[in-house]
């Protein structure tokens, strides 16, 4: 029996960067769990730059819980975020995360610093309707961009174990891990 969680796709979408600068955009999916209990996000690309990131999947609680000791009614800078992550250690992760969560209405850009965030929409709510958003498709690793078709949630896991091993050779679901460069000197 594998101890490999599964994970399903809810998206796939490219966040705008939120440095001044900045050019491109950063991918993201979001998944959740196979029990609809935890919502994940997780980094597939930086568009546009040659910043590396950590391409673990991150669960929402985690994230959620770089905001625990903060006070939001200051600004919130990404590096706040960084912590979300516990295998990747690269600058670039803070940055990009924020980009995430503010193209999901999470973040809002701070009025005095656009490069700076506050919070925006509730966060409960939010987790509460991702958590909702019915999804069949399994995500495997790197390939999100590609999710394979799986059974109904309500199926059993047996059958979505024989759905992935008939997908045309791509791996079983992935576990959190990062296979980008980690090193913490690259620009974003």
């Amino acid at each position: 029996m594998s101890t490999t969680p599964v994970y399903l796709h809810l998206s796939t979408q490219t966040a705008p960067k939120t440095s001044l600068n900045a050019q491109g955009g950063i991918v993201y999916a979001l998944l959740k769990d196979e029990a609809s209990t935890e919502i994940f996000f997780t980094l597939l690309e930086n568009q546009g730059g040659s910043g590396y990131f950590g391409r673990e999947i991150i669960p929402f609680a985690n994230i959620a819980a770089c905001l625990t000791e903060a006070d939001l009614k200051q600004t919130i800078p990404a590096k706040r975020f960084l912590k979300a992550f516990s295998a990747s250690k690269s600058v670039n992760n803070g940055g990009f995360l924020t980009a995430c969560l503010r193209h999901q209405g999470l973040l809002k850009p701070a009025p005095e610093s656009p490069q700076q965030h506050v919070i925006g929409d509730d966060w409960e709510a939010w987790k509460a309707a991702m958590q909702k958003t019915p999804s069949y498709e399994v995500f495997i690793g790197a390939e999100a961009d590609k999710p394979a078709k799986a059974a109904p949630a309500s199926s059993k896991a047996s059958d979505k174990k024989e759905k992935k091993a008939g997908s045309k050779g791509k791996k079983e679901a992935a576990a959190p891990a990062c296979t980008e460069d980690l090193s913490n000197d690259h620009p974003a």
